[in-house]
């Protein structure tokens, strides 16, 4: 056993009797002590480090000062829990005594800050009573003078007053359970203080009674514990209000846009009949509406042969079959067109004495291939056709159609077996870039720039001629198309 000087401490309430029973009974008191001690000191520990990690996190002056407070209360439970700490007196106490003082007056701040913003001049007066009391303590255990600790303590005391009255007045005011929680446990930390204070320390009365402030302190873990818990269960809370708003927002959003959607579809859709509209009224005035008007002024003239009237009403026909024709779905695909340009020429091709070889191979799918683009491809193919049916005495026409590998998407070639072009119809100087003269020619070079592909009219290898028609690559469109 030691004594330490200006250690607060003295003779208890004495208990006499059998020995066995008084052993008993001082055990059972000893671990009552040690045990709240522990708790003491383990729920301040990990409270304070909890708070400190959000503190961390979150930069919240409240958990911060709560940490450190909490630290000075764990280093002052030490103290008294554990008999042995390998610092020399009085350094302990005056390690001990400073750590006490500031664990009170930073729960006081605490308890401010949890309850609103802390003003300046209490922070100031706080941090003056902090210095204070800390230079009174360690001056009362330098000097050996105990009554400088006591007044360093009672300089806590105002401060902690009017921290009771701002929480308390914060409270009355609609601050919420959490102020309440706060201003009662201050005014039982401050009661059992003055306790202390009065009855114990400045009495005298040692181990006569009883200390409460250690217990009243430890109030303010689980305070805080249940403020984090609220402040929580409210972030949580306001979290779900911003999803079911930002969820309402999206999903008016999303029907304001399916309006939209629906608005313009519809009137895509209108502007698409109307365009198809003024295209096929396009197409039947200048196709088969000039050939009907040809053909009644040639019918009006009696030295008109039947040929010539024979031919104008198979040219009336195919300007309205192609019209047709273009209108049902290609679905991209060119050799559905050429298969129905097959089945409308075939039969006239073989009555004329001509003999048609198919030889169309796998084409790749052309995007972009509308009814228009569609009906230029049928008229240059049935010129094409018409130009031999009228002037190449041709017997055979080879039509070959592939993929164009590298250079183009597509090629169509038609090749006969005619008396090839005359004079009139070859280039001026040869070359095949050149305008070719013929109205015919001339309309179909157009057909092909409308819809961007290259035209070629030019004599074929073993005579005739030969007209072929390649379409463009198309942009990202896969090497796999291209055969």
């Amino acid at each position: 056993m030691t004594i330490q000087a200006q250690r607060l401490g003295g003779l208890s309430v004495l208990h006499y009797g059998p020995q066995a029973l008084i052993e008993d009974a001082y055990d059972a008191n000893r671990r009552w002590r040690e045990i709240a001690f522990l708790v003491f000191a383990v729920g301040l520990l990990g409270m304070g480090i909890f708070t400190g990690a959000l503190w961390v996190r979150q930069r919240l002056p409240m958990y911060g000062w709560f940490s450190l407070g909490a630290l000075f209360g764990t280093l002052r439970i030490i103290d008294r829990a554990w008999p042995d700490i390998p610092v020399a007196w009085p350094w302990l106490g005056a390690i001990a005594g400073i750590c006490y003082l500031s664990h009170m007056a930073l729960m006081c701040r605490f308890s401010v800050l949890a309850t609103g913003p802390s003003p300046r001049m209490l922070d100031r007066c706080m941090d003056a009573a902090i210095v204070l009391g800390a230079v009174l303590t360690a001056s009362a255990f330098a000097l050996h003078r105990p009554g400088l600790f006591t007044l360093g303590l009672m300089t806590v005391v105002p401060i902690a007053v009017a921290c009771l009255w701002l929480c308390a007045r914060r409270a009355w005011s609609g601050a919420g359970a959490g102020a309440w929680l706060l201003t009662l446990a201050l005014s039982a930390a401050i009661a059992a203080g003055l306790h202390d204070l009065l009855a114990v320390r400045i009495s005298s009365a040692s181990g006569l009674r009883h200390t409460y402030l250690q217990h009243a302190m430890f109030a303010f873990v689980p305070i805080m514990g249940w403020l984090v818990a609220e402040r929580y269960s409210r972030t949580a809370a306001s979290f779900q209000r911003l999803n079911a708003d930002l969820a309402q927002r999206v999903e008016d959003r999303e029907r304001q846009l399916t309006a939209a959607f629906d608005a313009m579809r519809a009137q895509q859709q209108q502007q698409a009949v109307s365009d198809e509209r003024q295209r096929i009224m396009r197409e039947i005035h200048d196709g088969v509406g000039s050939q009907l008007v040809a053909l009644l002024n040639m019918a009006s003239r009696p030295e008109t042969p039947p040929g010539a009237l024979r031919e104008h009403v198979q040219l009336a026909l195919d300007e309205m079959r192609m019209a047709i024709d273009s209108m049902q779905p290609a679905n991209d695909d060119l050799s559905t067109v050429l298969a129905t340009l097959r089945y409308r020429l075939q039969s006239r091709l073989e009555a004329a004495g001509i003999g048609v070889m198919w030889d169309v191979m796998d084409l790749p799918e052309l995007r972009e291939l509308s009814p228009n683009a569609v009906m230029h491809v049928q008229r240059i193919l049935l010129e094409a056709f018409t130009n031999v049916l009228k002037h190449a005495q041709a017997t055979q026409i080879t039509v070959h159609a592939h993929p164009g590998g590298e250079e183009a998407a597509a090629v169509i070639a038609i090749t006969d077996n005619g008396r090839g072009l005359g004079p009139a119809h070859l280039p001026p100087h040869g070359g095949a870039g050149e305008r070719y003269q013929g109205r015919g020619l001339e309309n179909m070079r157009f057909r092909a720039g409308a819809i961007g592909a290259t035209l070629r009219i030019e004599p074929a290898s073993h005579g005739g001629t030969s007209v072929t028609l390649a379409f463009p690559v198309q942009p990202n469109e896969p090497r796999a198309a291209l055969g």
